[in-house]
């Protein structure tokens, strides 16, 4: 069997038809036969448009995903897998396809194929039999290469993956295409292993509840447990990490980038958790909110769109102080004018006592600071800290919580942070771990290379280049000596760093090297920097040399007169990155069931907020013990209703609520001929018995209250960034359109979903010598071929929370050097061969 014989002509017609019906549910795949259509027709529809539209139209409507799900499971025979489902399943494979909706619908449809695990087990069958084709078994490679790359899902996947590559018979395979992928799933499964990280007997692990061997399992923000701890944190040292093996040597670079720029910011962080406590001086006056009391409030989906899932609201007796004797309408002036009181998104740290109970931040609302008392919120880090807070404001220490604002700038560490517990392709790793590699051989546009050519004889001979107006859009451009050596290193290095004090022309050169690709290639390029000044500046560099606004899009909030139009918002309004009219189906769907999920969060909150446990909710909890649930209720099969004493009908909630009371069964009418022989003994208990057994059904019930909140939270969590990433598909349009990218190295963390999308070919860092090595590595997407540094580490340096980290702490032997950059490296490393320098100033 074939996936097609031929899906052209009137047959192609009546297959893409049947899959349109299928989609929409007007057909049904009823068995292996339907099945095999089904996925034919899927080749036939990505055939006659493309697999992206094929997977947006599987996703976009009401039965194509549940279609899918039956299809590959139709027929599970080792014939039908290997030439009908895996081949299917190799479209899949389209880089369109991966890049869609920043891998959200690819991991969808993956879903749906691999669990449950029936399909998944079969094809395992098939390839351990070697009964799959060689087609077959390049689907089935692509497959586990997948499995391996995602890190949140797959689990068992995963084990049944890692077991095939110890026996290396992938990486044996006689197939080029089977083992170019086999060496990709045998790299991400080292890059996101366990390190090797023994140095000198000392090992990670051990010193608290957040210190783990693999780096990825530390949360981002640290435990009670870790602040009270005493024992140093395991760090390794540069040196230490250029000695590791070069097999070895990518996890513990990883590792080491990790470990260094989290350890700063928990010195900040502890620091001003010191201030925040009042155990240390400071010329801030630190904040705490206290007297708290967990409210709900009710807001309409518009304004719910705008609430993170992990908010909870409390009311404020302490901590809110408006200037004194303020009316109300002075105080709505007073919060118009006064952002920075009760700062939105001000950092800060719920805590009983000296015991953290959880990180998060504040939700600030002028109308809620104007209730008596003042309401704000409280957005927690993760679900984990939702759960904390929430148990904490229900258990009886909840008069003795406070909420710390400490001020610490995480949100320039946890984007960074987060990028480096990801990242499985790195780029240029190998000059990057090995600063004696060579530049790989490329090859260049015939054009790029004449011009190269010509530069080094020119070079050679001593005499300069002129490059004409017509090419600079602008006036002619002369180049020679050093400036012309730098110049042909940033066009033809994969890893170039042109540095020079101030005055050199670094940055003008670099905007020339960034014109000639424009020119002479059809490369993409991401210019970074540390500051919005020093982005602003270089982009208008670049358009101040003809380069058009229209070819650059900055990602951001801020800007300059002359960057503005160059925004990423400027462009929304141009109808051709509008969402089409699948991602809108999508959109509808996810804003349908996010609805669904706030009504729910909404409902449990209620329930939260109420002093006591609706008697209704503890008969629901005890209606799955036998012997508890009938004691309030009684079969009666007959029709009948049954009365109390005085002829009232009963409900379960009210005999509930007599038997706590201490009544008597023999008040309950009917209900005590009817009462089950087991339950009587529930009946005969003391008023102290039943009160003990109501409290801890209530401590029970709440504490499940408490999970499906929490639960139902990260359920729309999930789904806010399901909207997001379809909202943004419109931004990666944008992207995709421009030739220049541009954005400070934390909001390429941030963006890095539309940025990966948009595959840069060449990242430009400008002002380099004061950024972060990690801050640079978490900006490469896997598309990067070229990196260029501009700077000079002898100027500034970058800004470090822990002077302990620094090179300058110690000597070089033993220092952790986290302020160490990547223009340092390539400067002083004897075997580099990455750097040049300029040194004639051009300043008047």
């Amino acid at each position: 069997m074939v996936l097609v014989k031929n899906s052209s002509g009137s047959r192609g017609a009546k297959l893409i038809k049947s899959f349109w019906a299928i989609t929409k549910g007007e057909q049904q795949i009823i068995n292996a036969h339907s099945a095999n259509l089904f996925l034919q027709a899927c080749k036939a529809f990505t055939g006659k448009n493309s697999a992206v539209k094929c997977v947006e139209v599987l996703i976009s409507n009401p039965s194509g995903v549940a279609a899918l799900e039956r299809a590959v499971r139709a027929d599970l025979s080792p014939d039908f897998i290997t030439s009908t489902t895996l081949p299917f399943i190799l479209t899949l494979s389209d880089d369109g396809v991966i890049a869609l909706n920043n891998g959200g619908f690819l991991r969808q449809i993956l879903s749906a194929i691999l669990e449950p695990c029936t399909f998944w087990s079969a094809s395992m069958d098939a390839y351990t039999s070697g009964r799959l084709d060689s087609l077959g078994l390049e689907a089935f490679a692509w497959l586990c290469l997948q499995i391996v790359s995602d890190q949140a899902n797959f689990g068992a996947h995963k084990l049944a993956v890692e077991q095939i590559m110890e026996h290396q018979s992938l990486l044996k395979s006689q197939l080029p295409e089977v083992r170019k992928i086999a060496y990709r799933i045998d790299k991400v499964i080292k890059i996101f292993s366990q390190p090797g990280l023994v140095t000198s007997g000392v090992t990670p692990g051990g010193r608290h509840d957040n210190d783990h061997a693999n780096f990825r399992q530390i949360c981002i923000y640290p435990t009670s447990d870790e602040l009270t701890s005493t024992d140093p944190p395991y760090l390794q040292r540069l040196g230490e990490v250029f000695d590791t093996p070069m097999d070895a040597r990518s996890q513990t670079y990883r590792d080491w980038l990790f470990r260094l720029l989290r350890e700063d910011m928990l010195s900040e962080l502890r620091e001003d958790l010191q201030v925040a406590m009042g155990r240390k001086k400071s010329k801030r006056q630190p904040v705490a909110l206290g007297q708290m009391e967990f409210v709900n409030i009710e807001v309409d989906n518009t304004t719910m769109r705008h609430i993170h899932p992990y908010s909870l609201f409390v009311a404020c007796g302490q901590g809110v102080n408006f200037p004194r004797n303020m009316s109300r309408d002075k105080k709505v002036a007073f919060l118009a004018n006064s952002k920075h009181f009760m700062k939105h998104d001000s950092f800060g740290a719920l805590c009983c006592n000296d015991k953290i109970i959880a990180f998060g931040s504040l939700v600030r609302n002028d109308t809620n600071l104007l209730k008596s008392p003042p309401i704000v919120g409280l957005k927690f880090t993760d679900n984990s800290g939702l759960k904390s807070a929430l148990t904490a404001f229900q258990s009886p220490i909840k008069n003795q919580l406070k909420f710390l604002i400490v001020g610490t700038a995480t949100f320039a560490y946890e984007p960074i942070l987060e990028r480096l517990k990801t990242i499985a392709d790195l780029p240029l790793e190998a000059q990057l771990i090995d600063h004696g590699q060579p530049s790989l051989e490329v090859l260049r546009p015939s054009r790029l290379d004449a011009l190269l050519d010509r530069s080094r004889a020119s070079l050679e001979a001593d005499v300069g280049i002129t490059l004409t107006s017509k090419f600079t859009y602008n006036k002619e451009i002369s180049l020679r000596g050093a400036q012309l050596k730098s110049f042909i290193h940033g066009l033809s290095s994969d890893l170039a760093l042109i540095q020079g004090p101030p005055g050199t022309g670094k940055s003008f050169l670099g905007a020339i090297i960034l014109l000639t690709i424009l020119r002479l290639t059809t490369s993409r390029v991401l210019v970074l920097s540390y500051t919005n000044h020093a982005l602003d500046q270089f982009l208008e560099d670049l358009m101040g040399i003809g380069i058009s606004s229209d070819q650059i899009v900055r990602l951001g909030s801020k800007s300059t007169g002359a960057t503005k139009p160059t925004l990423l918002r400027e462009y929304g309004g141009q109808k051709r990155f509008w969402l089409t009219m699948e991602e809108k189906s999508i959109l509808n769907k996810l804003r349908a069931a996010e609805i669904v999920l706030n009504d729910e969060c909404q409902e449990y909150s209620k329930k939260l907020t109420r002093c006591n446990i609706d008697p209704a909710d503890i008969l629901e909890h005890l209606e799955f013990s036998e012997s508890f649930a009938s004691a309030w209720s009684a079969s009666d099969d007959d029709g009948f209703e049954i009365v109390d004493s005085r002829g009232k009908v009963t409900v379960p909630e009210a005999i509930y609520d007599y038997w706590l009371r201490n009544g008597n069964i023999t008040g309950m009418g009917r209900l005590n001929d009817l009462l089950e022989e087991s339950s009587r003994g529930f009946w005969d208990l003391s008023h102290e018995s039943r009160t003990q057994l109501h409290h801890d059904w209530a401590h029970n019930v709440r504490q499940d209250q408490i999970a499906s909140f929490v639960d139902l939270s990260k359920r729309l969590n999930d789904t806010k960034a399901k909207i997001k990433s379809i909202l943004d598909e419109r931004s990666r349009k944008v992207l995709k359109d421009k030739r220049i990218i541009g954005c400070t190295t934390t909001a390429a963390a941030m963006y890095q979903s539309i940025i990966e999308t948009a595959t840069p070919d060449v990242i430009l860092v400008e002002e380099a010598g004061e950024i972060l090595e990690a801050h640079i590595i978490t900006a490469m997407s896997a598309s990067v071929k070229q990196l260029i540094l501009i700077g000079d580490h002898k100027q500034l340096r970058p800004k470090v929370g822990n002077y302990n980290l620094t090179k300058e702490k110690g000597e070089h032997t033993w220092a952790f050097e986290l302020t160490q950059t990547l223009t340092h490296e390539l400067t002083h490393n004897s075997n580099s061969q990455n750097s040049y320098e300029l040194s004639l100033s051009y300043r008047r």
